[in-house]
């Protein structure tokens, strides 16, 4: 048997009828090579090749599968080889029982989040200090992972995690720029600061006849 390899499937940003028909294209093609396929799943990016417009979300499935079942994708699919998605070393936290949302509101867990759910969490961004970053995590109603923008200071038990779930993976590796390429050692110096900005939070909202006594 050929050995697997690892294969982003892109649907160029295009007009909706012909998104739906190579859509479907896509997904009969998988069922016909059900057998040389071990891993797929859909995700959407922001990165895939020859759209001429890289700001546009576009679907993407993630295959591990034989070389030989991509001999007949659909026209129009971008197939891209990426290098195999390695598991490593990388930080985790759990989301807030209940958050403020925009109308000034509460929410349990978060908005797309529920109480508790573990996030994988992304690597800075900018520079405002790793004070908002993108987490990958799974949504409290589909079930599915997605990756969205978080302030930090909502997340709780912060910790080091091996990962190696490759959907994760993946979208660790679309996000980041070198995150994948730090060791333990990145993840526990970031994970030590964070229990130390949540400490100090907790310190501060401490009413002070309470923390005498």
């Amino acid at each position: 048997m050929s050995a697997h390899r690892t294969v982003k499937l892109s649907i160029p940003y295009t007009d909706a009828e012909t998104y739906a028909q190579i859509k479907a294209a896509v997904f009969a093609w998988r069922e016909r090579h059900l057998q040389a396929i071990a891993l797929a799943w859909s995700t959407f990016t922001t990165t895939a090749q020859g759209t001429g417009n890289p700001r546009h979300r576009l679907h993407v499935v993630i295959l591990q599968v034989e070389p030989a079942a991509l001999s007949d994708l659909p026209e129009g699919v971008i197939a891209e080889q990426i290098p195999p998605l390695q598991p490593r070393w990388g930080v985790a936290a759990r989301t807030p029982p209940t958050s403020p949302d925009a109308r000034g509101g509460i929410v349990i867990g978060t908005k797309h989040f529920a109480p508790s759910t573990e996030v994988y969490c992304h690597g800075a961004f900018s520079g405002d200090g790793y004070e908002r970053i993108y987490v990958t995590g799974r949504h409290k109603e589909s079930g599915h992972f997605i990756t969205i923008m978080q302030p930090t200071k909502r997340l709780l038990d912060w910790r080091v995690v091996f990962i190696d779930n490759p959907i994760v993976l993946f979208e660790l590796r679309e996000y980041d720029r070198g995150w994948e390429n730090h060791g333990r050692d990145v993840a526990e110096a970031l994970v030590a600061e964070m229990q130390r900005r949540t400490s100090l939070r907790n310190r501060a909202a401490t009413p002070m006849d309470e923390a005498v006594h």
